[in-house]
């Protein structure tokens, strides 16, 4: 909101560099855990939407390897089950 309000410089960069949108408008629940698992889903949803990412060189390896972990829930190169929850850092 704060970005919309800055002005025309601003909101004219809004195109200019890739955004993943999140709303967390949908992520709802009885309790804390069924909040979570859905806000996961949606995180998994959007890897989903951007896996191409994966055959681009703007992601180390490593990043790629974290990158399925999350996408898929399990790591690529061990077989294990994965989650987000697995490794706290920003890819």
């Amino acid at each position: 909101m704060k970005i919309t309000q800055a002005g025309a410089f601003y909101t004219s960069q809004m195109t200019s560099f890739p955004v993943i949108h999140l709303t967390l408008q949908e992520v709802k629940g009885l309790t804390l855990k069924d909040a979570y698992e859905m806000l996961i889903s949606l995180i998994q949803e959007l890897y989903d939407e951007h896996h191409d990412f994966l055959d681009s060189d703007h992601l180390s390896l490593e990043n790629k390897r974290y990158f399925q972990r999350v996408w898929i829930g399990r790591d690529p190169v061990t077989g294990e089950r994965a989650s987000i929850a697995d490794d706290k850092r920003s890819p």
